[in-house]
């Protein structure tokens, strides 16, 4: 008898247990704009079954407690301030984080996010993916290739970091993704096989470049000797950073430029009028679509 009581017990508590935890499953599905303030172990935020131009938008404020968020379906997560550990953006939706803590963030199909402010992580962008972090301050982030094969560019297009502020730990391209500096504070650039980074501006302390690769740096008297990159970077910020794996033979551009350079947006076709020292030249970048 005791035995059974002792089973029914066990029973009831899973149950309850159960209970409790698919209370903490919100699912944000309206197309409408929402506010999120609470302690949450999952949350989905998806438009479907909203038409892909009615969003479904979740703004996340303090004292937020996220354990693991799921963004789908051209809708986005807003993160204002509070916490969460881990976010997936998946098919097209977007994130915004102004402030607060923020774990891993994973982008893929064509997903989109800007970092404003607060603490992340990291930030991994594959498959058409484009990430523009503006400030904050990040562990690491890169712009990758296919999604399970890092190495490997994506079908119809890569992915696309650009840093404009900021301060972060290390840098990555790899496997077709495209790295484009344009301020901040980075510790490290670490490039990988078929990636590419483009050095508009910014303050980076040290640079490894493995073979396969391609690194575009724009400024005035670039010039690469003992191993160390120098010169002015075009936005007037000085660079002396080392460089390892120089053996490797990977290939670095030096546009050692007279005139403004215009820095390119995160889509659409872009044009670089560059004045190159003794003759002109105009660069068409097309950004894979």
């Amino acid at each position: 008898m005791l035995r059974k009581l002792s089973i029914l017990a066990a029973l009831l508590a899973a149950l309850s247990s159960s209970f409790a935890f698919a209370q903490t499953l919100p699912v944000y599905s309206n197309g409408q704009e929402n506010t999120a303030n609470g302690t949450q172990t999952n949350v989905l935020i998806t438009n479907s079954p909203q038409p892909l131009n009615v969003p479904t938008i979740v703004h996340f404020v303090s004292p937020a407690l996220v354990g693991n968020l799921d963004v789908q379906g051209a809708s986005l997560a807003d993160f204002q301030s509070g916490q969460v550990t881990s976010i997936n953006l998946t098919t097209w939706s977007n994130l915004n984080v102004k402030s607060g803590t923020v774990g891993q963030v994973l982008m893929r199909n064509g997903t989109r996010a800007t970092i404003d402010g607060g603490t992340t992580t990291s930030l991994q962008a594959f498959d058409l993916s484009s990430a523009t972090i503006n400030a904050g301050s990040l562990t690491s982030v890169a712009a990758l290739g296919k999604f399970g094969d890092s190495g490997t560019p994506a079908t119809g297009g890569h992915s696309w970091v650009f840093i404009n502020g900021g301060t972060i730990g290390t840098a990555q391209a790899g496997g077709g993704g495209t790295l484009s500096v344009v301020g901040g504070t980075i510790q490290s650039i670490a490039a990988t096989s078929l990636g590419t980074t483009d050095l508009f501006g910014g303050h980076i302390s040290a640079l490894s470049l493995a073979a396969g690769t391609t690194t575009n740096v724009y400024g005035f008297n670039l010039n690469i000797a003992d191993g160390v990159l120098r010169g002015v970077l075009s936005d007037g910020s000085p660079i002396q950073a080392p460089i390892a794996n120089l053996q490797s033979n990977p290939t670095i551009n030096l546009f050692n430029i007279s005139g403004p350079v215009a820095i390119p947006e995160p889509s659409g076709v872009v044009l670089l009028g560059l004045a190159m020292t003794g003759f002109g030249i105009v660069v068409a970048h097309r950004k894979k679509r």
